[in-house]
């Protein structure tokens, strides 16, 4: 059981840090998103197209599984570990 308790707060873990990173990348504010439309796919890929990729050519990755998730599930998967 300890070994499954791990596992569920590895990927809390992962999940928090990713939707932090696509927030931080779409507002600016390194937290969870007041609200989920904040980090939309279509809102991240503009926000780094013209912030990032176009003068800078630099992209970050962000784990569309993570946001699914976090999406799917709502902030629930991270507190509830």
């Amino acid at each position: 059981m300890e070994v499954r308790n791990e596992v569920r707060h590895n990927w809390a873990m992962l999940i928090e840090q990713n939707v932090k990173k696509a927030n931080w990348l779409c507002t600016g504010v390194k937290s969870l998103p007041i609200d989920i439309d904040d980090i939309t796919p279509q809102k991240l890929f503009d926000v780094q197209l013209r912030d990032y990729v176009i003068p800078s050519e630099i992209v970050s990755i962000v784990s569309a599984f993570a946001m699914f998730l976090y999406d799917y599930f709502g902030s629930k998967i991270i507190e509830n570990v």
